[in-house]
């Protein structure tokens, strides 16, 4: 009896370990079999997970994370931002714009990794990414092309209000939470944040739809935007 409970002892012990080691492998996985340009733009794409919401972001100076803000009413909501190397960094939302549906947040610290903005709107046809931090656990890169670059869009939102957005709509592949993510161009410079898991109105729900940086530009005179 003493031996038997032994070995279950060892057998849990074992398989504890092993679920341990397995999620280790899964979190440091940020950069297995990716190439180099593909490791730098996920780490420059961050989850970001407050009281009511959870989504991607993205890194647009050293302190700084762009998003989308359909569920974000008020400034000044704490979040937690998780990066690639699944640090936890502190963060509260300083600029809300509902209009063009996009939330500044301001983290408390600094990381090395962030986007160029590109102000040069990107045109049909023209090859682009996107990235994001669906589901929580793995950051997504998918490849398409820009269907439209100026596609008047009414979005309806879940809590019934319908605004109409000027959008850049993609055949790039993006799912839940992948909201708040990078629109890439081919040189690697944000050219959009993706607008995900909405019901788009005369819309394909498989094409990623994103706001222009052109746009956010235009409405927040933020200094790295381009001249």
């Amino acid at each position: 009896m003493v031996k038997f409970a032994r070995m279950v002892i060892v057998l849990m012990l074992a398989l504890c370990a092993s679920v341990i080691n397995a999620k280790i492998a899964e979190r440091e996985s940020c950069d297995a079999g990716n190439s180099a340009r593909d490791s730098q733009m996920r780490r420059r794409v961050v989850a970001v997970i407050g009281p009511e919401m959870s989504g991607s972001g993205v890194l647009i100076s050293p302190d700084e994370v762009l998003m989308t803000a359909h569920e974000i009413m008020n400034e000044k909501v704490s979040v937690q931002v998780v990066t690639c190397d699944w640090e936890t960094i502190r963060g509260t939302v300083v600029w809300v714009d509902t209009t063009l549906d996009l939330a500044l947040v301001k983290i408390e610290g600094s990381l090395p990794y962030y986007f160029s903005m590109q102000g040069n709107p990107v045109r049909a046809g023209e090859a682009i990414s996107t990235i994001g931090q669906p589901d929580g656990t793995a950051w997504m890169i998918s490849t398409g092309v820009v269907l439209k670059e100026n596609k008047a869009v009414r979005v309806r939102y879940p809590d019934a209000r319908t605004q109409e957005h000027s959008l850049i709509i993609s055949s790039a592949y993006t799912k839940q939470g992948g909201s708040g993510g990078a629109l890439v161009d081919e040189r690697g410079q944000l050219v959009g944040i993706i607008i995900a898991d909405l019901s788009l109105q005369g819309v394909d729900g498989n094409l990623s739809t994103a706001q222009s940086i052109t746009n956010f530009c235009r409405a927040y005179a933020h200094p790295l935007c381009p001249p």
